[in-house]
């Protein structure tokens, strides 16, 4: 038997695995004008748009925070 899979519509809402701009910034601790300036240049984590709203999943804002976590050994800079 094979199983047919249809591509999730991510939700709103943190609870349900996605935050709303304002609720990642208050998880990221930073002014929302900060996550909207990311958004604008790009730099903000992978995100959907659900009825014209944004919303990002949480475990893709986590991998993002990963990708740019900073050690003393690399100093933020790329491995060579």
């Amino acid at each position: 038997m094979t199983q047919s899979r249809t591509p999730a519509q991510p939700p709103s809402g943190g609870a349900d695995g996605y935050l709303s701009p304002r609720e990642l910034a208050e998880l990221l601790g930073v002014p929302l004008a900060t996550v909207r300036a990311w958004h604008r240049r790009r730099v903000a984590p992978p995100h959907y748009r659900v009825n014209g709203a944004i919303r990002y999943a949480r475990a893709e804002v986590e991998q993002w925070l990963a990708d740019r976590h900073i050690t003393p050994q690399n100093d933020g800079r790329p491995s060579a």
